[in-house]
Protein backbone atom coordinates (compact mmCIF):
# COMPACT_ATOMS: atom_id res chain seq x y z
CA UNK A 1 0.00 0.00 0.00
CA UNK A 2 2.81 2.38 0.86
CA UNK A 3 4.40 1.85 -2.54
CA UNK A 4 1.12 2.39 -4.43
CA UNK A 5 0.50 5.65 -2.56
CA UNK A 6 4.01 6.83 -3.44
CA UNK A 7 3.47 5.96 -7.09
CA UNK A 8 0.13 7.77 -7.00
CA UNK A 9 1.91 10.95 -5.89
CA UNK A 10 3.99 10.85 -9.09
CA UNK A 11 0.89 11.48 -11.20
CA UNK A 12 1.04 15.15 -10.25
CA UNK A 13 4.60 15.53 -11.52
CA UNK A 14 5.39 17.14 -14.86
CA UNK A 15 7.34 15.12 -17.46
CA UNK A 16 10.52 17.02 -16.52
CA UNK A 17 9.99 16.36 -12.79
CA UNK A 18 9.08 12.70 -13.31
CA UNK A 19 12.16 12.12 -15.46
CA UNK A 20 14.39 13.69 -12.77
CA UNK A 21 12.72 11.59 -10.06
CA UNK A 22 13.22 8.35 -11.99
CA UNK A 23 16.87 9.23 -12.72
CA UNK A 24 17.46 9.81 -9.00
CA UNK A 25 15.98 6.35 -8.29
CA UNK A 26 18.04 4.57 -10.98
CA UNK A 27 20.61 2.14 -9.64
CA UNK A 28 23.12 2.04 -12.48
CA UNK A 29 24.69 4.42 -15.02
CA UNK A 30 23.01 2.46 -17.85
CA UNK A 31 19.58 2.93 -16.26
CA UNK A 32 20.20 6.65 -15.81
CA UNK A 33 21.27 7.06 -19.45
CA UNK A 34 18.18 5.22 -20.71
CA UNK A 35 15.87 7.34 -18.56
CA UNK A 36 17.53 10.51 -19.85
CA UNK A 37 17.27 9.43 -23.51
CA UNK A 38 14.12 11.47 -24.09
CA UNK A 39 16.16 14.67 -24.02
CA UNK A 40 17.77 13.51 -27.27
CA UNK A 41 21.41 13.78 -26.23
CA UNK A 42 23.59 12.91 -29.26
CA UNK A 43 26.44 10.44 -29.00
CA UNK A 44 28.88 12.42 -31.14
CA UNK A 45 30.84 15.68 -31.04
CA UNK A 46 31.54 17.97 -34.01
CA UNK A 47 35.33 18.15 -33.81
CA UNK A 48 36.32 20.95 -36.23
CA UNK A 49 34.46 23.83 -34.53
CA UNK A 50 35.63 22.57 -31.11
CA UNK A 51 39.26 22.53 -32.19
CA UNK A 52 38.86 25.94 -33.78
CA UNK A 53 37.25 27.30 -30.62
CA UNK A 54 40.13 26.34 -28.37
CA UNK A 55 42.84 27.54 -30.74
CA UNK A 56 40.97 30.82 -31.11
CA UNK A 57 40.98 31.03 -27.33
CA UNK A 58 44.77 30.68 -27.28
CA UNK A 59 45.10 33.45 -29.85
CA UNK A 60 42.73 35.65 -27.83
CA UNK A 61 44.75 35.12 -24.65
CA UNK A 62 47.86 36.14 -26.56
CA UNK A 63 46.11 39.32 -27.64
CA UNK A 64 45.11 40.08 -24.06
CA UNK A 65 48.71 39.64 -22.92
CA UNK A 66 50.13 42.12 -25.45
CA UNK A 67 49.50 44.92 -22.95
CA UNK A 68 49.07 43.31 -19.54
CA UNK A 69 48.15 45.25 -16.42
CA UNK A 70 50.56 43.14 -14.39
CA UNK A 71 51.55 39.44 -14.28
CA UNK A 72 48.42 37.33 -14.40
CA UNK A 73 46.16 40.17 -15.55
CA UNK A 74 45.74 40.77 -19.28
CA UNK A 75 44.27 43.78 -21.00
CA UNK A 76 41.52 44.32 -23.54
CA UNK A 77 42.46 43.17 -27.04
CA UNK A 78 43.10 45.98 -29.51
CA UNK A 79 41.15 45.90 -32.78
CA UNK A 80 43.69 47.78 -34.89
CA UNK A 81 45.80 45.32 -36.83
CA UNK A 82 44.27 42.30 -35.11
CA UNK A 83 43.50 40.46 -38.35
CA UNK A 84 47.15 40.69 -39.45
CA UNK A 85 48.24 39.24 -36.12
CA UNK A 86 45.66 36.49 -36.55
CA UNK A 87 47.02 35.67 -40.00
CA UNK A 88 50.50 35.38 -38.47
CA UNK A 89 49.10 33.05 -35.80
CA UNK A 90 47.54 30.91 -38.52
CA UNK A 91 50.79 30.82 -40.50
CA UNK A 92 52.80 29.78 -37.43
CA UNK A 93 50.32 26.98 -36.62
CA UNK A 94 49.30 26.03 -40.14
CA UNK A 95 49.56 22.26 -39.66
CA UNK A 96 47.26 22.06 -36.64
CA UNK A 97 43.74 20.88 -37.57
CA UNK A 98 41.88 23.48 -35.50
CA UNK A 99 43.90 26.28 -37.06
CA UNK A 100 43.24 24.93 -40.55
CA UNK A 101 39.54 25.17 -39.79
CA UNK A 102 39.90 28.70 -38.36
CA UNK A 103 41.66 29.79 -41.54
CA UNK A 104 38.80 28.45 -43.66
CA UNK A 105 36.22 30.16 -41.45
CA UNK A 106 38.18 33.43 -41.61
CA UNK A 107 38.36 33.35 -45.40
CA UNK A 108 34.66 32.44 -45.63
CA UNK A 109 33.47 35.44 -43.60
CA UNK A 110 35.92 37.88 -45.22
CA UNK A 111 35.78 36.71 -48.84
CA UNK A 112 32.25 35.31 -49.15
CA UNK A 113 30.34 37.36 -46.58
CA UNK A 114 32.51 40.47 -47.22
CA UNK A 115 33.03 41.23 -43.52
CA UNK A 116 35.78 43.57 -42.35
CA UNK A 117 38.61 41.30 -41.16
CA UNK A 118 39.58 43.40 -38.13
CA UNK A 119 35.96 43.75 -37.02
CA UNK A 120 35.32 40.01 -37.31
CA UNK A 121 38.43 38.85 -35.43
CA UNK A 122 37.90 41.57 -32.84
CA UNK A 123 34.31 40.44 -32.22
CA UNK A 124 35.41 36.82 -31.86
CA UNK A 125 38.35 37.61 -29.58
CA UNK A 126 36.39 39.94 -27.33
CA UNK A 127 33.59 37.38 -27.06
CA UNK A 128 35.79 34.40 -26.28
CA UNK A 129 37.67 36.41 -23.64
CA UNK A 130 34.31 37.38 -22.17
CA UNK A 131 35.62 40.65 -20.74
CA UNK A 132 32.65 42.79 -21.83
CA UNK A 133 28.88 42.50 -21.62
CA UNK A 134 27.20 41.36 -24.88
CA UNK A 135 26.57 44.25 -27.27
CA UNK A 136 24.05 44.14 -28.86
CA UNK A 137 22.50 41.94 -26.21
CA UNK A 138 20.18 40.14 -28.66
CA UNK A 139 23.11 38.73 -30.65
CA UNK A 140 26.56 39.86 -31.72
CA UNK A 141 26.32 41.71 -35.03
CA UNK A 142 28.66 39.67 -37.24
CA UNK A 143 27.81 36.37 -35.56
CA UNK A 144 24.15 37.01 -36.38
CA UNK A 145 25.05 37.36 -40.06
CA UNK A 146 26.99 34.08 -40.05
CA UNK A 147 24.21 32.21 -38.27
CA UNK A 148 21.64 33.76 -40.62
CA UNK A 149 23.44 32.24 -43.63
CA UNK A 150 23.36 28.88 -41.85
CA UNK A 151 19.63 29.21 -41.06
CA UNK A 152 19.01 30.26 -44.64
CA UNK A 153 20.77 27.12 -45.90
CA UNK A 154 19.34 24.65 -43.41
CA UNK A 155 15.85 25.93 -42.59
CA UNK A 156 14.89 27.88 -45.71
CA UNK A 157 16.32 25.42 -48.27
CA UNK A 158 18.77 28.11 -49.43
CA UNK A 159 16.01 30.39 -50.72
CA UNK A 160 17.42 33.92 -50.32
CA UNK A 161 14.25 35.48 -51.79
CA UNK A 162 12.39 34.77 -48.54
CA UNK A 163 14.20 37.69 -46.94
CA UNK A 164 15.95 38.50 -43.70
CA UNK A 165 15.18 37.08 -40.26
CA UNK A 166 16.20 38.86 -37.07
CA UNK A 167 17.85 36.40 -34.68
CA UNK A 168 17.95 36.18 -30.88
CA UNK A 169 20.49 33.81 -29.29
CA UNK A 170 19.00 31.94 -26.32
CA UNK A 171 20.07 29.37 -23.74
CA UNK A 172 18.77 26.45 -25.81
CA UNK A 173 15.42 25.75 -27.43
CA UNK A 174 13.46 25.22 -24.21
CA UNK A 175 14.36 28.67 -22.88
CA UNK A 176 13.39 30.08 -26.28
CA UNK A 177 9.87 28.69 -25.81
CA UNK A 178 9.58 30.41 -22.46
CA UNK A 179 10.63 33.79 -23.90
CA UNK A 180 8.22 33.38 -26.82
CA UNK A 181 5.12 32.50 -24.81
CA UNK A 182 5.74 35.09 -22.10
CA UNK A 183 6.42 37.82 -24.70
CA UNK A 184 3.31 36.96 -26.72
CA UNK A 185 1.19 37.37 -23.60
CA UNK A 186 2.97 40.45 -22.24
CA UNK A 187 2.53 42.19 -25.59
CA UNK A 188 -1.16 41.23 -25.73
CA UNK A 189 -0.81 39.20 -28.90
CA UNK A 190 -2.05 36.19 -26.98
CA UNK A 191 -4.28 36.28 -23.89
CA UNK A 192 -4.99 33.82 -21.11
CA UNK A 193 -7.75 31.47 -22.23
CA UNK A 194 -6.83 31.72 -25.92
CA UNK A 195 -6.96 28.51 -27.93
CA UNK A 196 -3.73 27.27 -29.53
CA UNK A 197 -3.28 24.23 -31.76
CA UNK A 198 -0.57 21.69 -30.99
CA UNK A 199 0.75 19.51 -33.80
CA UNK A 200 0.88 16.01 -32.31
CA UNK A 201 2.67 13.79 -31.56
CA UNK A 202 5.01 16.31 -29.96
CA UNK A 203 7.90 16.41 -27.49
CA UNK A 204 6.01 15.57 -24.26
CA UNK A 205 7.15 18.49 -22.06
CA UNK A 206 5.87 20.94 -24.69
CA UNK A 207 2.34 19.71 -24.05
CA UNK A 208 2.45 21.17 -20.57
CA UNK A 209 3.89 24.62 -21.45
CA UNK A 210 0.56 26.19 -22.53
CA UNK A 211 -1.14 24.82 -19.40
CA UNK A 212 1.20 26.59 -17.00
CA UNK A 213 -0.39 29.14 -14.67
CA UNK A 214 1.57 31.92 -16.39
CA UNK A 215 -0.12 31.13 -19.72
CA UNK A 216 -3.43 29.27 -19.15
CA UNK A 217 -3.93 28.58 -22.85
CA UNK A 218 -6.47 26.10 -24.18
CA UNK A 219 -5.02 23.31 -26.33
CA UNK A 220 -6.41 21.84 -29.53
CA UNK A 221 -4.70 18.82 -31.10
CA UNK A 222 -3.87 18.82 -34.80
CA UNK A 223 -2.91 15.20 -35.32
CA UNK A 224 -0.48 13.66 -37.77
CA UNK A 225 -1.66 10.55 -39.58
CA UNK A 226 0.57 7.53 -38.99
CA UNK A 227 -0.87 5.86 -42.08
CA UNK A 228 0.10 8.83 -44.28
CA UNK A 229 3.77 9.01 -43.29
CA UNK A 230 2.95 11.22 -40.29
CA UNK A 231 1.56 14.12 -42.34
CA UNK A 232 -1.35 16.40 -41.40
CA UNK A 233 -4.53 15.51 -43.26
CA UNK A 234 -6.72 18.14 -44.92
CA UNK A 235 -9.26 17.71 -42.11
CA UNK A 236 -6.63 18.39 -39.45
CA UNK A 237 -5.24 21.44 -41.26
CA UNK A 238 -8.79 22.77 -41.58
CA UNK A 239 -8.90 23.04 -37.78
CA UNK A 240 -6.49 25.97 -38.15
CA UNK A 241 -9.06 27.86 -40.22
CA UNK A 242 -11.11 28.48 -37.07
CA UNK A 243 -10.52 32.14 -36.03
CA UNK A 244 -10.70 31.00 -32.40
CA UNK A 245 -7.37 29.22 -32.91
CA UNK A 246 -4.77 31.92 -32.34
CA UNK A 247 -1.57 29.96 -32.86
CA UNK A 248 -0.21 26.68 -34.26
CA UNK A 249 2.69 25.16 -32.33
CA UNK A 250 4.59 22.20 -33.77
CA UNK A 251 7.92 20.39 -33.82
CA UNK A 252 9.24 19.76 -37.32
CA UNK A 253 10.54 17.13 -37.95
CA UNK A 254 8.20 15.84 -35.30
CA UNK A 255 9.44 14.33 -32.07
CA UNK A 256 9.32 11.39 -31.56
CA UNK A 257 8.44 10.28 -35.14
CA UNK A 258 11.36 12.20 -36.77
CA UNK A 259 9.28 12.81 -39.92
CA UNK A 260 9.30 16.26 -41.51
CA UNK A 261 6.32 18.12 -42.96
CA UNK A 262 6.32 17.43 -46.69
CA UNK A 263 6.03 20.07 -49.40
CA UNK A 264 2.39 19.28 -50.19
CA UNK A 265 1.45 19.90 -46.55
CA UNK A 266 3.58 23.06 -46.41
CA UNK A 267 1.74 24.37 -49.47
CA UNK A 268 -1.63 23.83 -47.79
CA UNK A 269 -0.56 25.72 -44.67
CA UNK A 270 0.88 28.50 -46.84
CA UNK A 271 -2.43 28.80 -48.68
CA UNK A 272 -4.27 29.01 -45.36
CA UNK A 273 -2.15 31.79 -43.81
CA UNK A 274 -2.07 33.85 -47.00
CA UNK A 275 -5.84 33.76 -47.50
CA UNK A 276 -8.21 32.86 -44.67
CA UNK A 277 -5.87 33.06 -41.66
CA UNK A 278 -3.47 35.93 -42.25
CA UNK A 279 -3.48 36.49 -38.48
CA UNK A 280 -2.48 32.92 -37.50
CA UNK A 281 0.70 32.65 -35.43
CA UNK A 282 2.94 29.72 -36.36
CA UNK A 283 5.56 28.58 -33.85
CA UNK A 284 7.89 25.86 -35.12
CA UNK A 285 10.71 24.08 -33.30
CA UNK A 286 12.99 22.76 -36.05
CA UNK A 287 15.88 21.36 -34.00
CA UNK A 288 15.89 18.08 -35.97
CA UNK A 289 15.53 19.76 -39.37
CA UNK A 290 19.27 19.51 -40.06
CA UNK A 291 19.01 15.70 -40.01
CA UNK A 292 16.76 15.72 -43.10
CA UNK A 293 18.28 16.38 -46.50
CA UNK A 294 16.35 19.06 -48.35
CA UNK A 295 14.46 20.12 -45.22
CA UNK A 296 12.18 23.14 -45.48
CA UNK A 297 10.74 24.89 -42.43
CA UNK A 298 7.35 26.49 -42.03
CA UNK A 299 9.41 29.65 -41.66
CA UNK A 300 10.05 29.30 -45.39
CA UNK A 301 6.42 28.49 -46.20
CA UNK A 302 4.84 31.22 -44.06
CA UNK A 303 7.73 33.56 -43.15
CA UNK A 304 5.70 36.57 -42.03
CA UNK A 305 3.59 34.55 -39.57
CA UNK A 306 6.23 32.22 -38.17
CA UNK A 307 8.47 32.25 -35.12
CA UNK A 308 11.33 29.85 -35.80
CA UNK A 309 13.18 28.08 -33.00
CA UNK A 310 16.39 26.20 -33.70
CA UNK A 311 19.03 24.66 -31.46
CA UNK A 312 22.61 23.74 -32.29
CA UNK A 313 22.57 21.16 -29.50
CA UNK A 314 21.62 18.02 -31.41
CA UNK A 315 23.35 18.38 -34.76
CA UNK A 316 26.71 19.48 -33.41
CA UNK A 317 26.69 17.34 -30.27
CA UNK A 318 26.60 20.46 -28.11
CA UNK A 319 23.74 20.02 -25.63
CA UNK A 320 25.92 21.30 -22.79
CA UNK A 321 26.52 24.62 -24.52
CA UNK A 322 22.79 25.53 -24.50
CA UNK A 323 22.87 27.13 -27.95
CA UNK A 324 19.44 28.11 -29.25
CA UNK A 325 18.20 30.79 -31.59
CA UNK A 326 14.84 32.44 -32.29
CA UNK A 327 14.21 33.78 -35.79
CA UNK A 328 11.49 36.25 -36.81
CA UNK A 329 11.18 37.77 -40.28
CA UNK A 330 11.86 41.51 -40.31
CA UNK A 331 8.43 41.96 -41.96
CA UNK A 332 6.14 40.10 -39.56
CA UNK A 333 2.60 40.09 -38.19
CA UNK A 334 3.79 40.48 -34.59
CA UNK A 335 5.12 44.01 -34.97
CA UNK A 336 1.98 44.95 -36.90
CA UNK A 337 -0.29 43.47 -34.24
CA UNK A 338 1.46 45.47 -31.51
CA UNK A 339 1.21 48.69 -33.54
CA UNK A 340 -2.55 48.09 -33.97
CA UNK A 341 -3.28 47.59 -30.26
CA UNK A 342 -5.74 49.93 -28.51
CA UNK A 343 -4.19 53.12 -27.22
CA UNK A 344 -4.45 52.07 -23.57
CA UNK A 345 -2.52 48.86 -24.27
CA UNK A 346 0.13 50.72 -26.25
CA UNK A 347 0.60 53.17 -23.38
CA UNK A 348 1.01 50.30 -20.95
CA UNK A 349 3.63 48.67 -23.16
CA UNK A 350 5.37 52.02 -23.67
CA UNK A 351 5.76 52.27 -19.92
CA UNK A 352 6.97 48.67 -19.63
CA UNK A 353 9.75 48.99 -22.19
CA UNK A 354 10.74 52.63 -21.65
CA UNK A 355 13.39 51.54 -19.15
CA UNK A 356 15.30 49.57 -21.79
CA UNK A 357 14.50 51.37 -25.05
CA UNK A 358 14.55 55.07 -26.00
CA UNK A 359 11.77 54.57 -28.56
CA UNK A 360 9.65 51.77 -27.06
CA UNK A 361 6.70 52.40 -29.40
CA UNK A 362 8.78 51.25 -32.38
CA UNK A 363 10.56 48.43 -30.57
CA UNK A 364 10.55 45.18 -32.54
CA UNK A 365 8.77 42.20 -31.03
CA UNK A 366 11.99 40.17 -31.05
CA UNK A 367 13.75 42.92 -29.09
CA UNK A 368 10.86 42.87 -26.61
CA UNK A 369 11.68 39.18 -26.08
CA UNK A 370 15.21 40.17 -25.10
CA UNK A 371 13.78 42.70 -22.66
CA UNK A 372 11.47 40.07 -21.17
CA UNK A 373 14.50 37.86 -20.70
CA UNK A 374 16.09 40.64 -18.63
CA UNK A 375 12.89 41.39 -16.71
CA UNK A 376 12.25 37.75 -15.82
CA UNK A 377 13.90 36.59 -12.62
CA UNK A 378 11.95 33.45 -11.76
CA UNK A 379 10.74 31.57 -14.81
CA UNK A 380 10.19 27.85 -15.12
CA UNK A 381 13.52 27.56 -16.90
CA UNK A 382 15.54 29.75 -14.53
CA UNK A 383 17.67 26.71 -13.74
CA UNK A 384 19.27 27.05 -17.15
CA UNK A 385 22.45 29.08 -17.41
CA UNK A 386 22.39 32.48 -19.06
CA UNK A 387 23.58 32.75 -22.63
CA UNK A 388 27.23 33.80 -22.82
CA UNK A 389 29.58 35.29 -25.38
CA UNK A 390 31.79 32.20 -25.55
CA UNK A 391 28.67 30.25 -26.50
CA UNK A 392 28.04 32.70 -29.33
CA UNK A 393 31.57 32.10 -30.60
CA UNK A 394 30.87 28.36 -30.59
CA UNK A 395 27.56 28.97 -32.41
CA UNK A 396 29.26 31.10 -35.05
CA UNK A 397 32.00 28.52 -35.65
CA UNK A 398 29.47 25.70 -35.90
CA UNK A 399 27.40 27.69 -38.39
CA UNK A 400 30.51 28.42 -40.43
CA UNK A 401 31.47 24.73 -40.32
CA UNK A 402 28.29 23.72 -42.13
CA UNK A 403 28.89 26.36 -44.80
CA UNK A 404 32.58 26.07 -45.71
CA UNK A 405 33.67 22.43 -45.81
CA UNK A 406 32.01 20.66 -48.72
CA UNK A 407 33.65 17.34 -47.77
CA UNK A 408 32.48 17.50 -44.17
CA UNK A 409 29.63 15.15 -43.14
CA UNK A 410 27.73 18.14 -41.74
CA UNK A 411 27.16 19.61 -45.19
CA UNK A 412 23.89 18.97 -47.08
CA UNK A 413 23.78 15.71 -49.00
CA UNK A 414 26.41 14.01 -46.84
CA UNK A 415 24.48 13.64 -43.62
CA UNK A 416 23.92 9.96 -43.97
CA UNK A 417 27.67 9.55 -43.46
CA UNK A 418 27.84 11.67 -40.31
CA UNK A 419 30.01 9.75 -37.83
CA UNK A 420 27.92 8.36 -35.02
CA UNK A 421 24.67 9.74 -36.43
CA UNK A 422 21.82 7.66 -34.96
CA UNK A 423 19.83 7.98 -38.21
CA UNK A 424 22.51 6.15 -40.19
CA UNK A 425 21.24 5.34 -43.68
CA UNK A 426 17.66 6.24 -42.77
CA UNK A 427 16.16 9.67 -43.48
CA UNK A 428 13.87 9.39 -40.47
CA UNK A 429 12.26 6.96 -38.04
CA UNK A 430 9.34 6.39 -40.40
CA UNK A 431 11.71 5.25 -43.15
CA UNK A 432 13.41 2.92 -40.67
CA UNK A 433 10.15 1.19 -39.74
CA UNK A 434 9.03 0.96 -43.37
CA UNK A 435 12.24 -0.74 -44.49
CA UNK A 436 12.47 -2.94 -41.40
CA UNK A 437 8.92 -4.24 -41.85
CA UNK A 438 9.42 -4.81 -45.57
CA UNK A 439 12.60 -6.83 -44.98
CA UNK A 440 11.70 -8.65 -41.76
CA UNK A 441 7.91 -8.40 -41.20
CA UNK A 442 8.71 -7.49 -37.58
CA UNK A 443 6.02 -5.43 -35.90
CA UNK A 444 6.86 -2.19 -34.09
CA UNK A 445 6.43 -3.82 -30.69
CA UNK A 446 8.94 -6.51 -31.65
CA UNK A 447 11.49 -3.90 -32.74
CA UNK A 448 11.18 -2.15 -29.40
CA UNK A 449 11.65 -5.47 -27.60
CA UNK A 450 14.82 -6.19 -29.56
CA UNK A 451 16.07 -2.71 -28.62
CA UNK A 452 15.47 -3.49 -24.95
CA UNK A 453 12.73 -0.89 -24.68
CA UNK A 454 9.04 -0.72 -23.99
CA UNK A 455 6.99 0.76 -26.82
CA UNK A 456 5.72 3.52 -24.53
CA UNK A 457 9.29 4.87 -24.40
CA UNK A 458 8.56 6.44 -27.78
CA UNK A 459 10.34 6.07 -31.11
CA UNK A 460 12.87 8.79 -30.23
CA UNK A 461 14.36 6.37 -27.67
CA UNK A 462 15.37 4.04 -30.52
CA UNK A 463 17.94 6.63 -31.58
CA UNK A 464 19.82 5.84 -28.38
CA UNK A 465 20.37 2.21 -29.46
CA UNK A 466 24.11 1.52 -29.51
CA UNK A 467 25.24 2.01 -33.11
CA UNK A 468 22.06 3.86 -34.08
CA UNK A 469 19.30 2.74 -36.44
CA UNK A 470 21.74 0.94 -38.75
CA UNK A 471 22.77 -1.34 -35.88
CA UNK A 472 19.16 -1.87 -34.82
CA UNK A 473 18.18 -2.75 -38.40
CA UNK A 474 21.02 -5.27 -38.48
CA UNK A 475 19.79 -6.70 -35.18
CA UNK A 476 16.31 -7.15 -36.69
CA UNK A 477 17.77 -9.00 -39.68
CA UNK A 478 19.76 -11.17 -37.28
CA UNK A 479 16.59 -11.96 -35.34
CA UNK A 480 14.79 -13.11 -38.47
CA UNK A 481 17.79 -15.23 -39.45
CA UNK A 482 17.84 -16.88 -36.04
CA UNK A 483 14.10 -17.58 -36.24
CA UNK A 484 14.41 -19.14 -39.68
CA UNK A 485 17.36 -21.26 -38.57
CA UNK A 486 15.43 -22.43 -35.50
CA UNK A 487 12.43 -23.31 -37.67
CA UNK A 488 14.51 -25.47 -40.03
CA UNK A 489 16.21 -27.38 -37.23
CA UNK A 490 13.08 -28.05 -35.17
Amino acid sequence: MKRSLEEKSYEALSPFELKNKLISMAQTHHERMMLNAGRGNPNWVAINPRQGFFYLGLFALGESQRKPHRPGLGGTAEQEGISKRFEEFVSNNSKKPGVVFLDKAYKYVCDTLKMDSDEFISEMVDAILGDHYPTPDRMLTLTEQIVHKYIEQEMLAGDTSIGKFDLFATEGGTAAMDYIFSSLLENKILHKGDKIALGTPIFTPYIEIPRLNDYELVELEVKQDENSDWQYSDEEIEKLADPAVKAFFLVNPSNPTSVSVQQETLDKITELVTTRRKDLIVLTDDVYGTFVNGFKSLAAAAPHNTILVYSFSKYFGATGWRLGVIGIHEDNIFDKRIAALPEADRKELHQRYSTVELDPDNMKFIDRMVAEHHFDEGTLFAVLSCGDLAGLVSMGLEAAEAKIDKENPLTPGKREAAPGSPMGDFENIGAFFTRTFADTQLMKSEVFKLAGLEEKAGTDALLRYEGGLDALYARCLQEIGEREEAATTS
